[in-house]
């Protein structure tokens, strides 16, 4: 469970009253084995439904895998395909409830092509970096970010606690820098060569998650 991109532990008082609503939610569909994504939005009248959609969550299989110690791609398709003889779903809410995690996500003020990219190895280093999730680079595209389409780059930080995980959230945020050319202005940097890798990973972004496999961090 994520809020505002950072894991709610299930010590936090949010925690039980969006899985207590998920519950209701996913039991009202009809919706009996299947991964689902849910998004809802929690004020002072409770927990209000976003969306709900009968999937994984989408971008980054690696961090919710990452979170309870699983490939969550084959957990997915073993409960897809269960006859009824799959042992319970092992999660380890220890693993999750150790230390704050979530995604940092890059956003852009304009519409462009990348033509330098600066700051990735400073990023790295902050204290508790654990993974990309997108790593930028010349060549992409990259649009005014108003929804989680226009996000330019992600990374997964964990960290001890809330606040230090606010601060090196911050630190990565400052440390990526993307220069951008706007559509019509022209740059030797913009050739076939660094348009090609954009346009690869654009592709395989596309594929359904079905087919990623998630390669697990060390920690």
């Amino acid at each position: 469970m994520e809020v505002a991109q950072r894991v709610v532990r299930t010590h936090e008082p949010e925690f039980d009253v969006v899985a207590g609503y998920a519950r209701h939610v996913l039991e009202a569909s009809g919706v009996r084995r299947t991964p689902f994504h849910l998004e809802c939005i929690v004020d002072d009248d409770g927990p209000c439904l976003v969306e709900v959609a009968a999937r994984l969550a989408g971008g980054n299989p690696t961090f919710d895998s990452w979170l309870h110690r699983i490939d969550i791609v084959d957990a997915a398709l073993e409960q897809y395909l269960d006859d009824g003889s799959s042992a319970p779903l092992r999660l380890d809410w220890a693993h999750y409830d150790s230390q704050v995690a979530g995604q940092v996500q890059g956003v852009c003020d304009r519409v462009g092509r990348v033509v330098r990219v600066r700051g990735l190895d400073r990023a790295a280093a902050v204290p508790g970096f654990l993974r990309w999730g997108r790593v930028p680079a010349v060549g992409d595209r990259v649009v005014a970010t108003i929804d989680v389409s226009g996000i330019a780059w992600h990374a997964m930080v964990v960290a001890p606690d809330v606040a230090r995980w606010h601060e090196q959230a911050a630190a990565v945020r400052a440390a990526v820098k993307l220069d951008a050319l706007e559509p019509g202005e022209r740059h030797p940097l913009l050739t076939l060569r660094t348009l090609a890798p954009a346009t690869v990973r654009a592709l395989r972004r596309g594929r359904t998650l079905l087919f990623m496999r998630p390669t697990l961090p060390d920690s």
